[in-house]
């Protein structure tokens, strides 16, 4: 409605669930109702049909009315009290007839209430045609669908049978599948002397080791140990025993580490053991506690019947962006190599 419009009251008493949005005058607000902008325009019929013969026809129409009617007036100027006096004589001059006249000629656009009956007729019939065809179809699917339960019952039940027969197969195939694969793993992965991780498995996990501390901005740490004089133990008490003690000592390490650290052989008697979310420090601890223990721990020989000491040396670095596994390994082996330059059995960083 245009904003101060008199009977908006009116209509807000009457019609509470009408939302009314003001608009500046008559044209802007039949423009909104052409673009979809509001639902519809309400004005005086004479206004409105001006403006539909000018800027909107046969875009819009009248679609409804009110009862409530209303007397219409002339208002002039304040300054120009003459006006007054020539509307007054020329208002009551006016016969009724003439003023219908001017209103019939002026209000080309009328508004008629009709129903359509026909059309309520064929949508009935409509209906009508629609429900019986859905219950005709509905009794042909119910009919085919008995006799299709009942052949699937049959089908089931023999299928059901060969079923259980083909699972009881699969599943002997399956954990056959399973073990070889275990056993696949193990040959790939798997160091076949002591059991531990191989470097092919260090080099494929390191990656997801690299990736985490990267993303997540966590300290990663790596140390390279090597135990001390190792061919001479081969040497004073045979390979057989040397063999034992390194799997002795990859027994011991593997008590002391964490559940998410990775240990793996190297080469040799060396090995590696990736320390994820430990920085250098915490890693130089770790490092002296399993340093300590193979110290403290020497191995029992059976056969020889005496005790064999063991000692290792660690060297230990800390990931720093752009470190790949080969330069980390690198920086712990330059400190490997510090720490037999001082006498072994020891631990020692990078930095």
């Amino acid at each position: 409605m245009v904003k101060g419009y008199a009977q908006q009251d009116f209509i807000r008493k009457n019609y509470p669930n009408i939302i009314i949005v003001d608009v500046d005058d008559v044209k802007s607000g039949l423009k909104k109702v052409a673009d979809g902008e509001i639902y519809g325009f309400i004005d005086g019929l004479d206004a409105v049909t001006y403006f539909l013969k000018e800027h909107f026809l046969g875009q819009l129409k009248v679609s409804g009315k009110f009862d409530q009617r209303r007397e219409l007036g002339i208002g002039v100027r304040s300054d120009q009290p003459a006006l007054l006096t020539i509307m007054d004589k020329l208002v009551h001059n006016l016969s009724q007839e003439k003023i219908a006249t001017v209103i019939d000629s002026n209000n080309s656009i009328k508004y008629i209430e009709t129903f359509d009956y026909r059309l309520l007729g064929w949508a009935a019939l409509l209906i009508v045609l629609i429900v019986a065809c859905f219950w005709y179809r509905q009794n042909i699917l119910n009919k085919l669908n008995k006799n299709l339960n009942a052949q699937i019952e049959e089908k089931t039940k023999a299928l059901r049978e060969l079923n259980e027969s083909l699972e009881l197969k699969i599943k002997e195939r399956t954990e056959k599948i399973e073990h070889s694969k275990e056993l696949l793993r193990d040959v790939a992965y798997k160091d076949n002397l002591t059991d531990t991780f191989n470097r092919h498995y260090l080099i494929e996990q390191s990656r997801l080791f690299f990736k985490t501390a990267q993303e997540l901005n966590e300290p990663l740490s790596v140390l390279l140990i090597d135990i001390d004089h190792f061919k001479k133990v081969n040497d004073d008490f045979g390979h057989i025993t040397g063999d034992k003690i390194l799997k002795y000592f990859v027994k011991c390490i593997q008590e002391a580490l964490r559940v998410d650290d990775l240990f793996a052989r190297y080469g040799g008697e060396e090995f590696v053991i990736l320390l994820p979310k430990a920085g250098l420090e915490e890693s130089i601890t770790v490092a002296e506690k399993l340093r300590s223990k193979i110290e403290k721990h020497p191995y029992l020989s059976n056969r020889l019947n005496c005790y064999i000491n063991v000692t290792i040396s660690i060297g230990v670095s800390e990931y720093a962006i752009d470190d790949t596994l080969e330069s980390l390994i690198e920086k712990a082996d330059i400190a490997l190599y510090k720490a037999k330059e001082k006498g072994r059995n020891q631990v020692q960083s990078n930095i």
